[in-house]
């Protein structure tokens, strides 16, 4: 039922947006080609699906989320960018550079972000560096430096990463990561992108942070993530991605996402 109601609801969105937008009329379709930002004026909003999640060997029913734009962003200029989560502004993104070959963005706020059933919902506050190299029409070098902290959850829910669940609420998770990726751009529309994350994440006490700073650093874990998207630019008003996680040290062993962005 929630298959049919989110399809449902993208349809009359499509059907209310189909009036075509200036700002959009030289945004590429090619994703290698894409800036960090959108056009300034411009809306984007992110439907997202969870397909399976495999947990310690079991694999968990996939479900469509409610047909909400948990994620959405809004270009105030062609270099600064809010994001949404559920029309709440939560973090801005600025485009320092951006030309054919070079584009650097920082991002800093808060992530509100319901990821499935295993990881509940949770919050956190991060500072990221992206940076994409475009080295031929083909084929671009993708770098990610992100530092979250998350300082609230679900009991019975996990960071997707850690090694082990956490009971306290007091106790929060530092991560420090840095991703390198590779983007091929098979055809105009269509493009395959790999990311591996490495990440070192360590608990610590939030009202404590002075004191257990120290302390915590020698509890933290190194880990690895691999992260595969095949990416379909429809036009430069829909888009949809796929995505497939393997972690190495989490509750959720496999997960596989899809997204279906509108741009209005």
């Amino acid at each position: 039922m929630n298959l049919k109601i989110f399809f449902l609801t993208l349809l009359l969105i499509s059907l209310v947006s189909c009036s075509s937008i200036k700002e959009l009329e030289n945004y590429p379709i090619r994703e290698i080609e894409k800036p960090h930002n959108l056009p300034q004026g411009v809306f984007k909003s992110d439907f997202t699906g969870v397909l399976f999640v495999e947990s310690q060997g079991d694999v968990a029913a996939g479900y469509i989320l409610p047909p909400l734009p948990f994620n959405t962003q809004y270009s105030l200029s062609d270099d600064l960018m809010v994001n949404f989560f559920l029309f709440i502004p939560t973090s801005l993104t600025w485009q320092m550079i951006h030309n054919k070959i070079n584009t650097i963005s920082f991002s800093f706020g808060v992530h509100s972000i319901f990821k499935h059933k295993i990881h509940g919902f949770f919050t956190t506050p991060f500072l990221s560096l992206n940076y994409t190299l475009r080295v031929f029409p083909w084929l671009a070098f993708l770098s990610e430096v992100d530092i979250t902290s998350l300082i609230k959850q679900n009991q019975s829910s996990t960071f997707e990463g850690t090694p082990s669940k956490i009971n306290d609420e007091n106790i929060s998770i530092l991560s420090k990561r840095y991703s390198p990726g590779i983007l091929f751009q098979i055809t105009n529309r269509v493009a395959i992108q790999y990311k591996h994350d490495f990440e070192y994440s360590y608990k610590y006490n939030f009202f404590m942070a002075p004191l257990s700073y120290r302390n915590a650093e020698s509890d933290g874990k190194f880990f690895n993530r691999e992260r595969f998207s095949f990416i379909i630019n429809f036009n430069n008003r829909w888009k949809l991605q796929y995505e497939w996680i393997k972690n190495e040290a989490s509750v959720a062993n496999f997960e596989s996402y899809f997204w279906i962005s509108l741009y209005w």
